[in-house]
Order: C-alpha cells, then sequence, then structure tokens
C-alpha cells in the first residue's frame, strides 16, 4: 500500500504531470497546468491536498477546497482526484478519499462533490467514501468543444443533520428529485409539496430599469441586503461585501434595478467563458415586484448579452415561490442538498436549479445505481421542458386553453399524452370505452355514426371526445383519422386529479369546455331549425302542386 500524506511544495511538478497523464487537456480545472495556482495551494488554509506516494514518486494525488460558500456554511468541495493508470484498481483512489475525509472531519459539515457521468470508477469511490447522489448536472461543463455532464454526491458531517431546519416547502418538479436524493441518502422524508404556489410578479407596470452596478451603488444595496438577510433565496460563496479586488477574482458582476433613478435591487452574476456557463449567484429587491423583474427582465438581458449556454443558481427549498418563478422560466431542479447553508442558527435545503440553452440530447452513460435514479428523475424533467416548449406554441392556439398563463399551460401539459394515429385508423368506436378527450395537432379526424353518416370534420386545434371528461359514458359516435394525424390526449382519471389539485385551473378550463359544448349545442339547434323550416317549406311546396 502507497504511503498517503499531505502535499508538499516538492510535490508539485510531480502532481502536475499526473494530472497531465490521467486527464491530458481535458480536465475543467484549467488551474491544474499552472504551476503557481499548485504551489501557492500548497500554502493556503482553505486547500488540502493528500498524495499517495511510491518509492519517492507520486501516483495519486486528490484535494479538497474548504470554505467553498460563506465561511458560516462550513461546505468543503471534494475533486482533483488522479490516480496514474499503471496504479488504478488498487483501491488507491478510495484510500485517497479517506485522507480527504479525515482531514476535513472538524472543517467541514457539508461535503460534495462533482464526478464524471462517463465512468462510473470515480461514482464508486465516492460511493464508498459515505457520498450519495443527490443530483445530475447536464452538458455543464465545455471539454475539447464537447459537454459533458455530472453527477453531484454529497455528505453530511459533524452537527449538519441536527442543525437542519425541518419541513421544507417545494414545488412538484423539485419534489420529485428531492425524494431521490433523500432516499439515497437515507435520510426521514418531511419534504412539503406547495401545490399551487404564486410566482413572483413580472414588475412590468413598475416603470424599473436595468443599469449596470458601479461602486457608488454599493452602499444603497448593501442597505437592501441587510433587510433582505434574514430570509434568503439564492445561495454562494459571493458577497456584496466583497471588495473590488475580490470581485474581480470571480469575474463577480451586479446588473442593478433602477426606479426612478434610484437603486431599488440587483442580480449578482458571474460568467465562466471556459465552460460557456452563467451562474447567478445574490438576488436584492426591496418587494417581491422588484425580485420578479430582475428574475425575467434581468435574466433576459444577461442571456442576451453573455449568450451562456448553462445557466445555474442556488435556492433555498423553503421559498416554493422563487422555485416556481425559475421553473416557469424554463430552469429544472438538477440537485437536492440537505442541510448545505447555515443561516440565522440553523442549516437549510439548497435545490440547485439549471437551465439549458442549447438542446438537451440524452447520451450514453456509466452510472452506479444510486446516480441511475437521480439522473433519470433530472432528465425527465429536462425533456419535459423540451415538450412543453413544443405544446406551448399549439396549445395557446387552443380555444379551452388560450389565454391561460403560461404557468397554467406549464400544468396542462404535464396531462398531455401524444398519440401519433395513421390515415384511416380509428381512434374509438361508437358505444366504446373511451374515457379520453383528444386534441388534433396535425392532420384531421372524421367524427362519423354507425351507419357511416359523417357528422364533422375537426381540424388542427380543435377539440373531439370531451364529453368524455364530463359523463365518463359510452361513445356516441366514431372517430377516424382521414389524415396522419397527431393528438393530444387527456384521459378522464388524469383530468380528475388536475382538477382536485389546481381546482381554479380545472374549473376554468371547464367552463371553456362547457362553451364549446353550447357553441355545438346552438348551432345543433340552430341546424334542427333550419331543418325544420326547410321540412315546413318541402310540405307547403308539396300541398301547392298538388
Amino acid at each position: 500500500m502507497p504511503n498517503i500524506r499531505c502535499i508538499g511544495e516538492e510535490d508539485v511538478a510531480q502532481v502536475l504531470e499526473l494530472y497531465q497523464t490521467v486527464y491530458g487537456d481535458s480536465y475543467p480545472g484549467k488551474d491544474l497546468a499552472e504551476s503557481s495556482w499548485v504551489k501557492k495551494s500548497v500554502f493556503d488554509r482553505d486547500v488540502i491536498w493528500v498524495v499517495a506516494e511510491e518509492e519517492g514518486r507520486a501516483i495519486g494525488a486528490a484535494s479538497v477546497l474548504l470554505n467553498v460558500g460563506h465561511p458560516d456554511d462550513l461546505i468543503a468541495q471534494f475533486g482533483r482526484l488522479a490516480v496514474h493508470p499503471d496504479y488504478q484498481k488498487q483501491g488507491i483512489g478510495t484510500h485517497l478519499m479517506e485522507a480527504q475525509l479525515a482531514s476535513i472531519r472538524e472543517a467541514a459539515e457539508f461535503g460534495f462533490t462533482e464526478v464524471p457521468t462517463s465512468h462510473s470508477g470515480t461514482q464508486k469511490i465516492a460511493f464508498r467514501g459515505g457520498f450519495c447522489a443527490v443530483g445530475f448536472n447536464p452538458l455543464k461543463y465545455r471539454l475539447q468543444g464537447e459537454r459533458e455532464s455530472v453527477g453531484v454526491f454529497a455528505i453530511l458531517l459533524g452537527e449538519a443533520w441536527q442543525l437542519r431546519r425541518n419541513d421544507p416547502r417545494l414545488i412538484a418538479p423539485v419534489l420529485h428529485v428531492a425524494n431521490v436524493a433523500m432516499q439515497n441518502m437515507s435520510l426521514p422524508n418531511d419534504l412539503l409539496l406547495e401545490s399551487n404556489p404564486e410566482p413572483y410578479p413580472s414588475g412590468e407596470e413598475m416603470n424599473f430599469l436595468l443599469d449596470d452596478y458601479n461602486y457608488e451603488l454599493r452602499h444603497r444595496l448593501l442597505r437592501i441586503a441587510r433587510a433582505r438577510s434574514q430570509n434568503p433565496e439564492v445561495f454562494s460563496g459571493i458577497s456584496l461585501d466583497y471588495g473590488y479586488l475580490k470581485f474581480k477574482a470571480h469575474n463577480a458582476k451586479y446588473l442593478v434595478a433602477k426606479q426612478h433613478g434610484n437603486p431599488v435591487g440587483a442580480i449578482g452574476y458571474a460568467m465562466d467563458d471556459v465552460d460557456h456557463k452563467l451562474r447567478i449567484f445574490d438576488l436584492l429587491a426591496l418587494d417581491e415586484e422588484v425580485e420578479g423583474f430582475l428574475l425575467r427582465q434581468g435574466l433576459a438581458r444577461l442571456e442576451q448579452r453573455l449568450k451562456p449556454d448553462v445557466v445555474s443558481i442556488d435556492v433555498s427549498a423553503y421559498s416554493p415561490r422563487i422555485q416556481e418563478t425559475l421553473y416557469l422560466l424554463e430552469f429544472v431542479p438538477t440537485a437536492y442538498c440537505p442541510a448545505m447553508v447555515f443561516q440565522n442558527g440553523e442549516r437549510l435545503d439548497v435545490v440547485k436549479m439549471m437551465k439549458l440553452r442549447i438542446p438537451y440530447q440524452p447520451r450514453p452513460m456509466d452510472l452506479i445505481e444510486g446516480m441511475v435514479l437521480v439522473q433519470k428523475a433530472v432528465e425527465e424533467l429536462f425533456l419535459q421542458q423540451e415538450r412543453s416548449r413544443v405544446l406551448s406554441t399549439f396549445t395557446r392556439a387552443v380555444p379551452i386553453f388560450s389565454g391561460l398563463a403560461e404557468r397554467d399551460l406549464s400544468k396542462v401539459h404535464h396531462i398531455c399524452e401524444e398519440l401519433r394515429v395513421p390515415a384511416g385508423h380509428e381512434v374509438f368506436s361508437q358505444l366504446s370505452e373511451s374515457k379520453a378527450m383528444f386534441v388534433v395537432v396535425e392532420g384531421e379526424v372524421k367524427i362519423t355514426t354507425a351507419e357511416h353518416e359523417d357528422i364533422a370534420l375537426v381540424r388542427p386545434g380543435e377539440v373531439f371526445g370531451e364529453l368524455a371528461l364530463i359523463d365518463g359514458l359510452p361513445r356516441s359516435a366514431a372517430a377516424e383519422c382521414t389524415e396522419d394525424s397527431l393528438l393530444l390526449v387527456i384521459r378522464q382519471g388524469d383530468f380528475e386529479q388536475f382538477v382536485r389539485q389546481y381546482p381554479r385551473l380545472g374549473v376554468e378550463i371547464l367552463r371553456r369546455l362547457s362553451q364549446v359544448l353550447s357553441g355545438r349545442l346552438r348551432e345543433s339547434v340552430q341546424d334542427l331549425l333550419d331543418y325544420k323550416r326547410q321540412l315546413v317549406e318541402y310540405e307547403r311546396r308539396l300541398q301547392v302542386a298538388r
């Protein structure tokens, strides 16, 4: 077994050579190619390096960064684990992880590491060290022109769990990921579903303007930050308290919201030009109108200006309104971190959320069991977002959905199934028990009786079979596609559950559905009256002819 010890200045050259051998130019930490940074980190009290040595040669190395977040958070990031190819699969990586953990037991209460999803070796090392999969960040890093996905693993240390605030309030998509994270960490689940939180208002009517930060605004923004410090919603290790040099070192900036020339809030951001990644690290606002304006207009301005591939933000698990606002802005929860940050004597759960501005394409991965569960949970939400984007354009044009807010449309999308039916195929037959409503997206559907008498043609944007959502009785007519068609299906059981979960929205859709039925009934009555008039006229003419 090699000797594992803390790094010394004399090891720097060998460690750099080791990383070059293991990772080549593909490692995301570009500082590993700079001997000055590695040499400086040897003497940095917030960086702990360990090396595995055999016969005077460094054959493995790993490091821990302390105080990754706010100093009070006691967060440690584990990483830069490398074992020489000639010595892999001998347990050296596991021993390095054990040495890392032993070195920070008294200095951290929450530890995390990001591991590649392309091979399971590092995931297994993290798991054997007591880390558990809590997240999946798709396409987070950019390596040699391609984007790399990583898994997020976490471990609780010291008194983290004992200090944790109970009963986080989560929107449904966040709860979907959080349940898996809590299960993987074998923690008691006290997560609460916030079924219908109001997103923050847009602030469009408040005449806010956006401006770049300058140092003269610092004292006024600090007052806003202190007033809102009791219930922060965005977390990071960067603060407005930083001086100019520290801000510059983190490439940190603010975009300021002003009203009548006075600052009323700001959004803090840092752009990584290597990974094309935008990180939101702070959100200051006098009220919820400013907060909603910054999250919508501020983020839109930054995306337009910086054109990132990825936007990330860490938010409170106890603030469902910011979760809902971000989800409507196409952010997806990618990790759930219990007891990650320290605030007002308690440790708080954190939701990591990410927005992809490039298409998400699932790729082959080599994952351990716990990582598979969380990867599937996150990937499902990204695919739902992609699907919602496609459906939104169409559903806005459907009368029973037109005019609904974006947040309401996204809820409707969750109960819609897509069905492709070739031309000439039946959707349902007369007297069948098909309990679903259909919306035509593409193609055309013919409604007929058992005697093959045509009743109506249903075209894109129109619905049919809607009575099934109301009475559930057998079909009074048959439906057949006259062209290759794409249909949206809303099943009676899913709709009933939807109404129970979102009663206000369910009642609104039922009201619009009743208007469609009323319109059809009026048309039928009018057709009947027209037919009666024609029949009377026919009989009158017949009598005259006699």
